[in-house]
């Protein structure tokens, strides 16, 4: 269980094939995954799950595009969610960020602020990055206002960008941070 970094309260650590059943039972979840549009949950599998698990952790490439963690409570050693960085992209400098609390009973505590500096930190410090970015639905409210209290500043918005499985249609809000406007370091 490698650590890449921590916090007071957190640890990110990589994804084991162990943690499979929990993650289909947080995106399977309604309450959970409502925020990003899926009511209903999004209706992976284990097997889906477990195979995409398997392919990113027998992938031991450095500066693999993209790689998701798993967000642990540093005293209960419990997973609480998860965060991934994608579309790593070394010339630029820059990749996006995402980042799921999902244990809903731990919201609104801080922790998704906590994780999300410390991981951000590790990006910026692990591969020398000038740029991050992320996206959200116009419609998740506590995700956007954290990311514009940690200096984020939106550059895009695509209208109907995406319509969800209930049939609403939801615009996505593009952010960005360059490092030199990153006040947590």
């Amino acid at each position: 269980m490698g650590i890449i970094t921590e916090s007071e309260r957190i640890a990110i650590r990589d994804i084991e094939l162990s943690d499979t059943t929990q993650f289909v039972n947080w995106w399977n979840d309604g309450n959970l995954m409502s925020v990003m549009g899926f009511k209903q949950g999004m209706g992976i599998t284990e097997h889906e799950l477990w195979e995409e698990f398997k392919n990113e952790i027998t992938d031991q490439d450095p500066n693999r595009s993209r790689r998701r963690y798993v967000v642990i409570d540093r005293f209960s050693k419990r997973p609480i969610g998860e965060v991934v960085y994608g579309e790593l992209d070394l010339k630029k400098k820059k990749c996006g960020v995402g980042i799921k609390l999902c244990e809903v009973s731990l919201q609104g505590q801080g922790l998704g602020k906590e994780t999300l500096i410390a991981f951000m930190n590790y990006l910026f410090n692990h591969f020398q990055l000038e740029r991050i970015e992320l996206d959200s639905i116009q419609d998740n409210i506590r995700a956007l206002s954290l990311y514009k209290k940690l200096g984020f500043k939106e550059y895009k918005t695509i209208e109907n960008f995406w319509t969800d499985p209930s049939g609403i249609s939801h615009h996505l809000i593009f952010l960005g941070i360059d490092k030199k406007d990153w006040s947590y370091a």
